[in-house]
């Protein structure tokens, strides 16, 4: 799908970089594994605040979708509500995958140190790769 990563980056500059006092970085990668396309994002900023580890898969039943991503409220946007991409993406994935039911699995992580600090967030996003005869229209 178009602006596949848009609302990921943005919210690792909104949410992890923009309070850095030094020089925040974003690296991401993207490789093929098991007949996935696997992209991951990579930041240096502040962490996720309230867990360490949040995700989403085609196993994730629709009510419980809001405990697993991180923020507090899904069910109306407001400054604790995930963002209006992050809710777009998961629903367009949710229906891609489940018209071909494949897997897939959006997660955000934080990456800790030896020494315990929280030295920013790995966002891995699993995603269904579409043959010619299921390619799906959004």
């Amino acid at each position: 799908p178009s602006l596949l990563l848009q609302p990921f980056i943005e919210n690792t500059v909104i949410h992890g970089l923009v309070n850095k006092r030094d020089h925040g970085l974003i690296v991401i990668w993207a490789l093929e594994r098991e007949g996935q396309l696997v992209i991951t994002i990579d930041d240096n900023g502040t962490g996720l605040p309230l867990k360490h580890r949040y995700e989403v898969s085609d196993k994730t039943p629709a009510h419980l979708i809001h405990e697993n991503i991180p923020s507090k409220r899904w069910d109306s946007f407001s400054e604790n509500s995930p963002s209006i991409g992050l809710q777009l993406f998961i629903d367009r994935i949710r229906l891609i995958a489940g018209d071909t039911r494949l897997p897939w699995s959006v997660s955000f992580q934080n990456k800790i140190a030896h020494t315990g600090l929280i030295t920013g967030v790995r966002v891995e996003l699993l995603l269904p790769i579409l043959t010619a005869n299921e390619t799906v229209s959004l």
